[in-house]
């Protein structure tokens, strides 16, 4: 059974698809969303808060900020 996808492009001798979400309600959406939004704080909660003072103040964390996403998806 061959997979659908919402656009497939051929760029050289590179073949990209894309992958859309399935329709859904926008209550659907609504939690995703909510659930996002709960990962990031948790993860963003979960950093030291000298840490957090570092990114607040311009630093750039993001792969520590990403390390700690990661974690929390696998503990899950």
């Amino acid at each position: 059974m061959g997979k659908k996808y919402a656009a497939t492009y051929k760029l050289g001798k590179t073949t990209v698809h894309i992958v859309a979400p399935p329709p859904m309600k926008e209550e659907e959406k609504e939690i995703i969303l909510r659930e996002f939004h709960f990962a990031a704080w948790s993860a963003w909660n979960s950093l030291p808060v000298d840490e957090r003072l570092k990114l607040n103040l311009g630093v750039d964390l993001t792969a520590i900020l990403q390390h700690r996403l990661t974690t929390l998806f696998k503990a899950e």
